[in-house]
Formats: C-alpha cells, structure tokens, sequence
C-alpha cells in the first residue's frame, strides 16, 4: 500500500514539474513571439505614415510646379 501512495506521490510531483516547465518555456517564448509581432505592426504603421507623407510632399510639390507654370 505504501508502495502505491509513493508511486502516486512521485508521479504528482513530475507531473506537477513537467507542467511546471511547460508554462516557463511558453511563456518565454510568449513574450519573444509578442516582441517580434509588435515590431512588425510598428514597422506597417510607420510605413503607412511615410507613405502618407510623401504622398502629401509630392501634393505639394506638384501645386508648387504647377502653380509656377501659369
């Protein structure tokens, strides 16, 4: 009987180990996951925002010239 409750009692405590494992190598992968994926929305915003600019430098621009050819 006692052989049985030690058996039960190792096998809570890996599990409980195993599980334990898991969720540091989840999470730190987690956070490495999120860093790489809040750097690409950073980079797709801040090129949707040069290209607006340059497309409102080039508005100008072509005012500009165009106004100076009347």
């Amino acid at each position: 009987m006692s052989s049985s409750i030690f058996f039960i009692s190792v096998l809570l405590f890996s599990l409980c180990k195993s599980f334990t494992s898991l969720v540091k190598f989840i999470l730190r992968y987690f956070i490495f996951i999120m860093a790489i994926v809040n750097e690409i929305a950073f980079l797709i915003s801040f090129l949707d925002y040069s290209l607006l600019a340059y497309r409102r430098a080039t508005d100008f621009c072509m005012l500009i010239l165009y106004s100076a050819t009347l």
